[in-house]
C-alpha cells in the first residue's frame, strides 16, 4: 500500500489512506517534544546550578521554563490530537476549550519574555550606570507580568 494512495468511491468522491501520513505527524511530534524537554531541561538544570544573579540568567531560566511549557502543552498537545487521535476530540467541550486556552496561554508567556528580555536589554544600553549601580530594579516586575 502507498504512503498518499487515492480511491474514487461510487458518487466520485476521491478518498484518500493517510494512514501513513499519521503515523509519521506523530513520530515527528514526539521527536520534537523530546528535543523540546531534553534541551530546555538542560537549560533550566545549568542555569539553576548558577550562583550569581544575573538578570539575563534570570531572564533566561524563565524563559526556558516557559518553553517548556509550550513544548509540553503546545507541541504535544497537537502532536496527540492531529497525529494519533486524527483530529477527533473525544473528551467534554470544556476540556477542548481549556486546551486550547492553556495553549495560547504558554505561546503568549513565552512571547512576553522574549518582549520583556528585549526591553530589559534596551534599558541596559540605554541608562548604563543604573543598571550597574543596581538602580534599575524593574526586571522582577517584568518576570511577574510575564507569567
Amino acid at each position: 500500500m502507498e504512503i498518499n494512495s487515492s480511491n474514487v468511491n461510487k458518487s466520485g468522491i476521491v478518498q484518500h489512506d493517510l494512514s501513513g501520513s499519521y503515523v509519521a505527524i506523530s513520530a515527528i511530534c514526539l521527536l520534537m517534544v523530546a528535543f523540546i524537554i531534553s534541551l530546555n531541561g538542560l537549560v533550566i538544570f545549568i542555569l539553576s546550578r548558577q550562583k550569581g544573579n544575573n538578570r539575563l540568567y534570570f531572564f533566561i531560566f524563565h524563559l526556558a521554563i516557559a518553553d517548556l511549557c509550550v513544548g509540553l502543552i503546545s507541541v504535544l498537545g497537537d502532536g496527540v490530537f492531529n497525529g494519533i487521535l486524527r483530529g477527533e476530540w473525544f473528551l467534554v467541550d470544556v476540556m477542548c476549550r481549556i486546551w486550547r486556552y492553556s495553549t495560547f496561554v504558554v505561546l503568549i508567556v513565552s512571547n512576553n519574555f522574549l518582549i520583556g528580555m528585549s526591553v530589559d536589554r534596551y534599558f541596559a544600553v540605554r541608562y548604563p550606570l543604573r543598571a550597574i549601580t543596581g538602580e534599575y530594579r524593574p526586571y522582577k516586575a517584568i518576570i511577574i507580568g510575564s507569567w
